[in-house]
């Protein structure tokens, strides 16, 4: 009988250690396709995206909101319900700090993606992050607007903040479309919305466009422009030219793509720097990288350029060589993090003092800490399978 048992017992123990096994290959399977093809140029933004969400950081809360803003300006049509996620930092104190950062994700991302790609330089420097889905985009409903729908959800998402929670300061981070949705947003005080009413004191814009009509007509140019296009826009990409046409973008944005304007007052609004915008007196941090095949790098000189005419105050951060969103592909990881803090420290009025740190957790140091604690959790399993078998 004792010898049954030990059998069925050394047979129960390899049978784990099988599965444990092939839980490893799993895992270093998913490290190692992210570490081979992250920074390939040639892969899409999608698939960049997808491996940056390979591990990320948890969040704390899920919250929920209407866009009544874009609901009363653009029409009731583009009333919808709005998701947004939300990560708490801790003080040293090991209070809840009251400093938050509002992350403003890209094409085909959701604000979870966002959080992955730079939630944790702002956690380790005390910032909560409130990360929202934009419509059409991860629990959020309605459709992708290009940027003015957007940037008033953004609205109404700080006037949430500020009625829910203890804030002192804001800082608003949009990357892609969430730097063009961040740049439209900065240019409305003269319909009321002046972000330091919110509490912001900076914005950064990660190669944003400044022009809706820009975009679409830049993309068309190439056959790799019109692939991402179709991706972004969820169209057939062959003939997308003829069905768009470059004569055409202004009416193809208002009537299928729904940006919420309308042929009276779309020229004031699609373009972020059009002569009747007025701007917040909040500085901002531009970034783009020389090699954007998607927003061209010009963008970026007409922020700074149409910036200085106005009398903002505007810090730029060129990455040579570097792609769209080239954050999101874990590319630059210490420079952008660098960058970020610095920006952050000249606005800040009020310091956190946050916990002390060792090593900052970005990026791919980030993902090879989060591989290892997943291949110790499963040797720790085995162990206690073990000793519970044997007790």
């Amino acid at each position: 009988m004792r010898v049954k048992q030990k059998k069925i017992i050394i047979i129960g123990v390899v049978a784990l250690l099988i599965l444990n096994v092939f839980s490893f290959a799993l895992i270093y399977r998913e490290a190692n396709s992210f570490f081979k093809n992250v920074t390939k140029e040639e892969k899409t933004y999608q698939q960049r995206i997808e491996q940056m969400n390979l591990f990320g950081i948890s969040k704390d809360e899920t919250v929920n909101i209407t866009s009544e803003t874009a609901g009363s300006l653009a029409g009731q049509d583009y009333r919808v319900s709005l998701s947004g996620n939300i990560y708490y930092a801790t003080t040293a104190t090991g209070e809840r700090s009251n400093k938050w950062v509002v992350l403003i994700h890209g094409f085909m991302m959701s604000g979870e993606s966002m959080a992955n790609a730079v939630g944790q330089v702002y956690l380790d420097q005390g910032y909560n992050i409130l990360a929202p889905d934009l419509r059409g985009a991860g629990n959020s409903g309605g459709k992708t607007g290009m940027g003015y729908l957007e940037s008033l959800d953004i609205w109404d998402w700080l006037t949430f903040l500020n009625s829910n929670y203890n804030v002192d300061e804001v800082i608003i981070h949009g990357i892609s479309l969430g730097g063009a949705t961040t740049l439209q947003l900065w240019g409305q005080k003269e319909q009321g919305r002046d972000l330091e009413s919110q509490h912001v004191v900076g914005l950064v814009d990660d190669c944003g466009y400044t022009s809706m009509t820009g975009i679409i007509q830049g993309l068309l140019q190439t056959p790799e422009g019109i692939k991402e296009l179709a991706e972004i826009l969820e169209l057939p990409e062959p003939n997308l030219y003829n069905l768009i046409g470059e004569k055409n973008i202004k009416t193809f944005l208002i009537n299928f793509v729904g940006v919420g304007l309308t042929q009276s007052n779309f020229d004031s609004y699609q373009d972020s720097f059009a002569s009747n915008r007025s701007f917040s007196n909040v500085p901002i941090l531009v970034i783009h990288g020389t090699s954007d095949t998607i927003v061209p790098y010009e963008n970026s000189t007409i922020v700074i350029n149409e910036s200085a005419a106005r009398g903002l105050k505007t810090t730029f951060w060129s990455v040579e060589n570097a792609p769209h969103a080239f954050i999101v592909a874990g590319m630059n990881n210490q420079d952008y993090r660098n960058h970020i803090i610095e920006f952050t420290n000249s606005v800040t009025k009020n310091p956190v003092d946050i916990p002390e740190q060792t090593t900052p957790s970005t990026g791919t140091n980030n993902t090879i800490n989060q591989i290892t604690s997943k291949i110790q959790e499963a040797y720790t399993n085995i162990l206690n399978r073990i000793k519970e078998i044997f007790s």
